[in-house]
């Protein structure tokens, strides 16, 4: 098939209308048309499912979501190329490394400050992870048909996973930095889910605990680059997004209660969003969880538990970063996009720690 995608048109703002009407037409008919394109091939049709659906997703949905934001079906797809654990932390890291190097190209000039941290970011990447992985070939072309997806499957995640839905100038920023959360809470996640079971076997692997670090060090870099926005910007574009919270997160939110155990109080939230009914069939209030490990004296290494403190610490700090931006840009009276409570229900969750 030698269809042609032209995402990339110089002049052009890039939205829903300047994507390749060709392209657009073959999403829509690929997803409302199963039969069509049914392949032999398990794995192409596969492909192109995943492929496609960010594309409909954009045509086909109005109300604006979070998911709309980090398109989690291509992220599953992305770290299910491997089975191998090693295999996923790599992916991850070429994955993080290309999106701020997306971020870096795209923003050349527009604020010498988010210059400085997006040469940070790859910097500190490429120094903590130079031995563990090689990058793929980064394409920054006009056209790029099927065959250069099949055989650059980051650059398929990247590309399918950024579509505008306002002319807000800063939304690809935005997007791209929560996409970066998204990579390390993932990561994060298949970490803790070791970490658990490993423990539960008298196993204390350190390795996966630098790791984890590692990735909440990417989180305060992506959120210092997130506050070169200028409030009246994030203001502006929050506006758009209507209902859109992190709350939305399937991710983040598995994270919070492998860290710190099922919040009976989100339940409730829990099961009015979709994409989050999942998390109460999976978890309940007696999913074990490192605060529950912690507190009933499971983990008997101490240079571990040192190290597990420190990681609690930084995420505490990312935290507060959270409240920081929170604060600085969302009026004190304002709604919460996720709670009534706003701030201060963000305020509330910063005391959470895996020790009490």
């Amino acid at each position: 098939m030698e269809l042609e995608f032209k995402l990339f048109q110089k002049e052009k703002k890039k939205n829903i209308e300047s994507i390749d009407q060709e392209l657009l037409n073959f999403c829509i008919k690929f997803n409302e048309d199963h039969t069509l394109y049914c392949s032999e091939k398990e794995e192409a049709y596969t492909f192109m499912k995943v492929l496609t659906s960010s594309v409909y997703g954009m045509h086909k949905f109005k109300t604006v979501n979070y998911n709309r934001y980090i398109e989690n079906n291509l992220l599953n797809w992305y770290f299910s190329i491997t089975s191998s654990d090693k295999g996923n932390f790599n992916n991850g890291i070429n994955l993080l490394y290309y999106l701020f190097l997306n971020i870096q190209v795209k923003n050349k000039g527009f604020n010498e400050r988010r210059d400085l941290l997006l040469q940070e970011a790859l910097d500190f990447i490429l120094s903590e992870n130079k031995n563990l992985f090689e990058l793929e070939q980064i394409n920054e072309v006009d056209s790029k048909d099927l065959t250069f997806y099949i055989n650059n499957k980051i650059n398929a995640v990247v590309d399918f996973s950024f579509f505008p839905i306002s002319d807000f100038k800063e939304e690809f920023i935005f997007i791209r930095i929560v996409q970066v959360g998204e990579v390390c809470f993932k990561l994060i996640n298949s970490k803790i889910k070791k970490i658990i079971s490993d423990i539960n076997n008298d196993i204390y692997n350190k390795q996966y605990l630098k790791e984890i670090i590692f990735l909440t060090d990417v989180l305060h870099i992506s959120a210092r680059i997130l506050k070169t926005m200028s409030p009246d910007h994030f203001l502006e574009f929050r506006a758009l997004t209507l209902n859109a919270s992190a709350i939305q997160s399937y991710i983040y939110q598995e994270m919070d209660i492998l860290m710190l155990g099922m919040n009976p109080l989100k339940i409730p939230f829990y099961e009015k969003i979709p994409e989050l009914k999942k998390l109460c069939e999976i978890y309940d209030t007696t999913t074990v969880n490192l605060k529950s490990l912690v507190k009933n004296d499971k983990i008997l290494d101490e240079s571990f538990c040192s190290m597990l403190g420190e990681f609690n610490k930084k995420m505490l700090k990312w935290k507060a970063i959270h409240i920081g931006l929170a604060m600085s840009y969302i009026p004190k009276k304002a709604e919460g996009t996720g709670t009534k409570e706003g701030i201060d229900y963000l305020s509330k969750v910063l005391k959470d720690s895996i020790f009490e």
